[in-house]
């Protein structure tokens, strides 16, 4: 059975406030009804408690009995990449990277183009801290096979993210004269143009 985390309102106590820099809260945009449906590691909103993570009933019932911290780690993962994870396995799925962008002496990006029988040209850019994810990026038009944040796609309609996630903390301003959405403290962010989904991101916490 999965069971349903609920963080972001307890989250929502710290978080700061908008920054003048063309953010807006989520104001306008009705919420869900009601839940869609969610696997295990699966970031989702859910009326009267807000958006968090499901997790396995074992692994709730653990942190409910504090034998566990409570975290929502399991759900930081976009396109089958997660945050976490070394470099070795995640070039074992996605391949030798196309373009490498040194950061610095810890820290570098590294982007692979998603192969697939079209034109069309999406791409990952991961990024890693000594050797270990902490930022995916998942960018361009929709992809085949599939690849998910949260059963969320690219080239998804606005009223997906919303079913999923519920309204956004805030809108700032986007890529291609659109919008980032984004769900602050929790590090997820998804990119609207024209109304559809063209960039995902999952990132480790900010400490």
């Amino acid at each position: 059975m999965t069971l349903f985390l609920a963080i972001l309102p307890a989250l929502l106590l710290a978080a700061p406030a908008l920054a003048d820099d063309g953010c807006r809260d989520g104001a306008g945009i009705d919420p869900p009804a009601e839940a869609a449906p969610a696997g295990d590691g699966e970031f989702r909103y859910v009326p009267g408690k807000g958006l968090g993570c499901t997790v396995p009933e074992e692994q709730a019932l653990e942190m409910a009995r504090r034998k566990q911290p409570l975290t929502y780690l399991g759900c930081l993962r976009l396109g089958g990449v997660a945050v976490g994870e070394d470099v070795d396995e995640v070039e074992e799925r996605l391949g030798p990277p196309d373009r490498v962008l040194r950061l610095s002496e810890t820290t570098e990006t590294r982007a692979y183009f998603v192969r697939q029988p079209t034109p069309a040209r999406p791409y990952f850019a991961v990024t890693y801290r000594r050797g270990a994810v902490v930022a995916v990026q998942l960018k361009g038009p929709p992809t085949a096979p599939s690849l998910t944040l949260s059963s969320l796609r690219l080239g998804d309609p606005e009223a997906r993210v919303v079913a999923l996630f519920g309204p956004p903390v805030q809108r700032c301003p986007g890529p291609k004269g659109g919008q980032s959405w984004l769900w602050p403290p929790l590090p997820l962010g998804v990119d609207l143009a024209d109304g559809v989904v063209v960039g995902m991101k999952v990132s480790w916490p900010a400490r």
